[in-house]
């Protein structure tokens, strides 16, 4: 009966497609394997026993190998992932490790299961690069485009200031009315080309960034000023709430201007006639912690992250009312990010929308290298856009 199960377990053991080897914890020597490991790394099974766990792995990676076994020997982890692998020729593959602790005769040894995803990892290598060059034709597309956009957008723009200041004569009531209507629409497109410009510049990691110190509560007060005339077209108040011990920060004043004047913008933009908008900033943990309140339409739990990838635009049930955050969303929350702080919304039904976002006390390092990793399409991880505690 013994003997049989042996002979089904060996069976078994052997004929599994992912190569199994058993190792002996303590001296990091393997104790046996199946025909698959043999064949995976090109030893027999006597020359198996022989090999100690180091001896199959590029000398190269030997640490990184080791701290995965040491982790895997501890239980802190059943996966190591992406190990390289050396073959008895020399040749490298990449494998997916298993492990679990096994009792024989008393003595644990650790049991791993070796999946060889050389061909996986080849293509996730192709498929990289093939996205960087994609990102590269974007990123040079923007540039062309949006240069071949404002060259002529400058000399409208010319003509009709000129037009406005009279410099080619008087106007009737009528003529500077649509000339003023002109002026808006043409200052709103050369916005959308700058912005576009922005996106660009931090697609590519080409967007500069100087940090100094700044006061909060003055940065906060010259964006809102900025955007006071807007809220008076609407009859729109906006209330600041600025706590006394937020301290200094260590950040680029003028690109966190941009992500609070672009979030006022779409408060203003989706919130109703005379209404008002809530603006605090307050000291939270190692962070402080910006809120801009709006009483817009609400948005949906599952949309209230999409609001931040370029470009989103959606309605809002029967009512085909339409939000998004568009281009200035998205740039506002690459600002963010890059300058190590997370950026989120929450929208709940007849109290309107609420935007936050932290920014560190303390300043992050290598500011520019976070731009040039920094992915502001929306691809990033959903947890770059979570509350905080």
């Amino acid at each position: 009966m013994l003997r049989d199960s042996e002979e089904r377990f060996r069976a078994i053991f052997d004929c599994t497609n992912d190569g199994i080897i058993i190792a002996d914890i303590e001296s990091k020597k393997f104790f046996t394997g199946n025909k698959t490991i043999c064949n995976m790394l090109g030893y027999n099974i006597d020359e198996i026993k022989n090999l100690g766990v180091m001896e199959i792995h590029p000398h190269i990676d030997l640490s990184f190998v080791v701290e995965q076994f040491e982790k895997l020997a501890q239980k802190e982890i059943t996966l190591a992932e992406n190990i390289p692998v050396k073959r008895k020729d020399g040749s490298i593959f990449y494998a997916d490790i298993n492990s679990v602790p096994i009792t024989l005769a008393g003595k644990t040894y650790l049991l791993g299961s070796f999946r060889d995803i050389t061909i996986r990892k080849r293509a996730q290598e192709e498929l990289k690069v093939a996205n960087e060059k994609l990102n590269q034709i974007k990123s040079d597309f923007f540039e062309v485009t949006t240069r071949e956009i404002r060259s002529p957008l400058t000399i409208i723009k010319g003509y009709m200031e000129m037009l406005s200041n009279r410099t080619f004569g008087e106007m009737t009531d009528e003529q500077k009315k649509y000339l003023e209507i002109m002026l808006r629409n043409t200052n709103r497109l050369d916005n959308i080309v700058s912005d576009l410009v922005d996106i660009s510049r931090i697609e590519s990691g080409d967007m500069a960034f100087t940090s100094k110190k700044t006061i909060v509560s003055k940065m906060v007060n010259e964006a809102v000023e900025k955007m006071q005339s807007s809220a008076n077209e609407k009859n729109i108040a906006i209330h600041v709430e600025i706590e006394d011990q937020i301290p200094d920060l260590i950040i680029d004043q003028d690109r966190i201007k941009q992500v609070i004047l672009n979030i006022l913008g779409y408060a203003i933009k989706f919130s109703p006639d005379e209404t008002t908008i809530n603006l605090h900033a307050k000291k939270h943990k190692t962070d402080v912690l910006f809120e801009i309140q709006g009483q817009g339409i609400s948005i949906p739990k599952d949309k209230q992250k999409k609001i931040f990838n370029a470009f989103y635009r959606a309605d809002e049930g029967k009512s085909k009312e339409y939000f998004g955050g568009g281009i200035r969303l998205a740039l506002s929350r690459g600002i963010v990010i890059i300058h190590g702080g997370k950026i989120w919304m929450e929208s709940e039904e007849g109290k309107g929308n609420t935007f936050r976002f932290t920014l560190p006390i303390k300043p992050v390092d290598n500011i520019q290298t976070r731009c040039k990793e920094s992915d502001i399409f929306g691809s990033k991880k959903d947890d770059e856009n979570k509350e905080i505690n």
